[in-house]
């Protein structure tokens, strides 16, 4: 007779034991709270960048205004107006769903791309694996930031082209993560028992393999975001990215430049933006590792 209790489902209980205990690892780290905390409030900030009124980005205040705690700052403009009259905090906000929202469709499709290509590597050995990593390593022969120059002066400047050469520059990891651990998985022994069952490649890579490579994924596309962020705002400050006057912050820290000497909040306070950003998804990304190693260690 059949023992039904293998097919059945995991209890809701022990689901829930499992994520407490998944969240007791990953909050024990206070640099992954304070990261997890700090990137909700940058994403809760974009989000109402969306709907602030872009009249404070006029061109109608006091040129070079200080931040409102210095003795010569306004209330009126908290962190204080740049060459062109524009309150600051206005322009950092509106410039979060630019330089973070680009970043996340970035990496969500060199995710996909990514993924697809590295589960086809890792499934289908010789000529598959042969081109497509072959292809892969072609374009990791290239620094990426060089190469997301090369594919944004092809296909021309701007905020979108500035995101799928930065997607294109992402895919190759997402693709050698994927494959190296399919290959791994395909050596484990419920793979072999799916084949003898007479089940279907794309089942097996879809309902067997990938949830158990879903952790280090994760992992992989925090370290991308952190790196996407960093590159749009880069491809921005050199005038590849997004175009003045959007308050992308990269562009925000190229048109601040020329007056650094005498306005230097101007360019700190796009820079502390980007620099906060990158450090909370980086403390994000050490607070998961630790999530993934105590789980492959018991």
């Amino acid at each position: 007779m059949v023992n039904m209790a293998l097919f059945t489902s995991t209890p809701e209980h022990e689901i829930n034991a499992n994520l407490e205990s998944k969240w007791r690892t990953y909050k024990s780290r206070m640099g992954a709270l304070v990261g997890l905390f700090g990137l909700g409030i940058i994403i809760i900030l974009a989000v109402v960048g969306l709907f602030l009124d872009e009249s404070n980005l006029a061109s109608n205040q006091v040129q070079l205004t200080p931040p409102s705690w210095n003795e010569a700052g306004s209330s009126t403009n908290l962190l204080g107006t740049d060459l062109a009259g524009r309150d600051i905090f206005t322009r950092l906000l509106k410039g979060a769903p630019l330089t973070l929202g680009i970043s996340i469709l970035s990496v969500s499709f060199a995710l996909v791309v990514g993924t697809l290509l590295g589960l086809l590597a890792g499934f289908y050995r010789r000529y598959v694996q042969l081109l497509i990593m072959r292809t892969m390593d072609v374009i990791f022969a290239i620094p990426s930031l060089i190469l997301a120059i090369i594919v944004v002066m092809m296909l021309g400047k701007g905020l979108f082209n500035a995101g799928l050469a930065v997607a294109l520059v992402l895919i190759p990891n997402f693709v050698r993560t994927t494959m190296t651990h399919v290959i791994d998985e395909m050596q484990k022994p419920y793979v072999a028992a799916a084949r003898l069952d007479g089940a279907h490649p794309i089942r097996i890579l879809l309902s067997s393999v990938f949830p158990n490579i879903a952790a280090p994924l994760t992992l992989q596309t925090t370290i991308a975001l952190s790196t996407a962020v960093i590159d749009i705002a880069l491809l921005g400050f050199l005038g590849l990215g997004a175009q003045a006057p959007l308050p992308e912050w990269g562009v925000m820290l190229s048109e601040a430049r020329t007056s650094m000497h005498i306005a230097p909040w101007a360019v700190t306070i796009p820079g502390l933006a980007i620099l906060i950003t990158v450090i909370c998804i980086n403390f994000i990304g050490d607070g998961l590792n630790r999530v993934i190693n105590h789980k492959l260690r018991h």
